[in-house]
């Protein structure tokens, strides 16, 4: 008997929801000790594995080359790696991806082994630096055991999402100019897939398969890593047409998974991040949050393509921009937590070398916002050297090996992006956010203040290729007294700061401390 979807009373949904047979147990020696979950006002650095180092020179890059540069990140004053898919997958080809997944508790034999995954974390553990791994589980790939056997029509069946006759209405909607079919033939029936046919989507109603990958959730968790990355948050159930993301069940069990799951880990000590791709609008984007009780975080999607925006004087930048930034501060979770980026391996932006063509005065103050907006920063492999799309088709173009060479103290964009961490560190390290006033984004100045206990921090950007004149008077942020100011990464000396104004060069920002 297939399985034809259909929608569910309120009952069922939540019967469609629960998780069970998985057991919370971190390994205490592997594990970082956290009594909340990461992020909050960490240096996150997102690595494409393939293209970040080769340890045995293979032409692939490697689980153990990771290890070995963490000495490296550990310098930049990087806190947390968000690692790419490295489950066994089967395309191997020269974009290899790993979200066709063919076992889950398996490490690709070409970036590496268990053996090598515990090390790394033990390695990184020791120097303070916290790793998330990514998982696809809204799919698998077409050459898993577990399809390959629901074809033949076997125990599996019901893991995957079969029907005779689906209908119209099917589309992948954050591309409609050139939709593909969701529904993929086979014998008499069809299976579905909203990304491809090379990747069945599982089927979440079946409690078997919420429970395996509630297993397969906690089995990476358990052996030390310090959270998870959701692949594809928007598609695990499917309503029928026109219904294929962001459905109540979907939310449901997330919201579960929060409780069941990521909630016990904090119980124990060791708190566990749990962190959305759910890309969309900003709309969409809040209900992933739920009421503080789904993903801890979600990444900022909209923020990415306006911050270049802003810089490059687009038209409507400033308008978008604080039209984002307000609507999440009035209808967000309060303190929430945004994954901020200027790129990833997708198409959600041009690496910043490309997109300011070179210009390492552009490059830096992309990254001094990205840095300092309240969130979470992830900066993609590469980009702290000056890194360009590579001249390959789609998203090849950034996923490129990474160039080490260009880790030079000659380098401007990588001494901008030293100078950049170590503010970062420096003035954000134990600060405790209690409030946010956001100024926006006005004649060329983008301003806003952090404020925490007894201390406020001012974060000045002239986003424009003029000098601006900015006012510093630290009454008008609240505060009495300036502690210190620092400008494009600089610490000025006590007879360099002006009591009342100071002139900011183009493509610069000004940060400032007042107690």
């Amino acid at each position: 008997m297939e399985y034809c979807m259909q929608l569910k009373t309120t009952t069922m949904i939540h019967a469609d929801c629960t998780i069970s047979d998985f057991e919370i147990k971190p390994d205490a020696e592997l594990s970082l000790k956290k009594k909340a979950c990461v992020l909050k006002n960490e240096l996150f650095y997102h690595i494409w594995i393939p293209a970040f180092y080769d340890s045995n020179n293979d032409g692939t890059g490697d689980i153990n080359g990771i290890t070995i540069k963490l000495d490296y990140l550990a310098s930049l004053g990087i806190k947390g790696i968000w690692l790419s898919p490295f489950f066994e997958c089967d395309y191997k080809g020269d974009n290899m991806h790993g979200y066709d997944t063919t076992d889950f508790y398996s490490v690709n034999p070409r970036l590496g082994t268990i053996e090598d995954i515990k090390n790394l974390l033990h390695t990184a553990h020791t120097k303070g630096i916290s790793i998330l791994f990514d998982l696809p589980m809204n799919h698998t790939s077409h050459a898993h055991p577990w399809f390959i056997d629901s074809k033949k029509g076997g125990a599996y069946k019901d893991w995957y999402i079969w029907n005779e006759a689906p209908g119209d209405g099917w589309h992948i909607i954050w591309d409609e100019a050139r939709a593909k079919k969701t529904w993929h033939s086979h014998s008499d029936s069809h299976y579905y897939g909203v990304f491809s046919g090379y990747m069945p989507d599982l089927n979440f109603v079946n409690n078997e398969v919420r429970n395996e990958m509630a297993r397969i959730i906690t089995y990476w968790l358990n052996m030390g890593f310090d959270g998870v990355r959701i692949d594809g948050a928007r598609y695990i159930y499917e309503d029928g047409p026109e219904k294929i993301s962001d459905t109540q069940r979907t939310h449901l069990l997330f919201q579960t998974i929060r409780k069941d799951i990521f909630d016990k880990y904090s119980e124990t000590g060791y708190s566990k991040l749990l962190i959305a791709e759910a890309w969309g609008e900003k709309e969409i984007i809040r209900n992933y949050y739920g009421n503080n009780d789904e993903f801890h975080s979600c990444f900022n999607f909209p923020l990415t393509q306006l911050i270049p925006d802003l810089i490059n004087n687009v038209a409507h930048a400033e308008t978008k921009i604080n039209g984002l930034i307000e609507y999440q501060l009035t209808h967000y979770p309060e303190k929430y937590l945004g994954g901020i980026f200027l790129t990833n391996h997708d198409l959600a932006g041009n690496r910043p070398a490309t997109e300011f063509k070179n210009d390492h005065k552009k490059m830096a103050l992309a990254a001094a916002i990205q840095f300092f907006l309240p969130g979470t920063p992830f900066v993609y492999y590469g980009n702290e050297v000056g890194m360009h799309n590579a001249n390959l088709k789609g998203d090849m173009k950034l996923r490129s090996k990474m160039e080490w060479e260009k880790q030079q103290n000659d380098n401007a964009v990588f001494k901008s992006y030293n100078a950049l961490c170590s503010v970062y560190n420096t003035i954000l390290n134990d600060f405790e956010d209690i409030d946010f006033a956001f100024h926006g984004a006005n004649k060329g100045i983008l301003s806003f203040v952090r404020i925490g206990s007894g201390k406020r921090i001012v974060f000045l950007f002239n986003y424009t290729g003029k000098m601006k004149t900015i006012d510093i008077d630290p009454l008008k942020y609240g505060g009495v007294t300036i502690q210190h100011e620092i400008i494009n990464g600089r610490k000025l000396d006590h007879s360099e700061i002006l009591q009342s104004e100071q002139s900011l060069p183009a493509y610069s920002f000004c940060i400032i401390v007042i107690s």
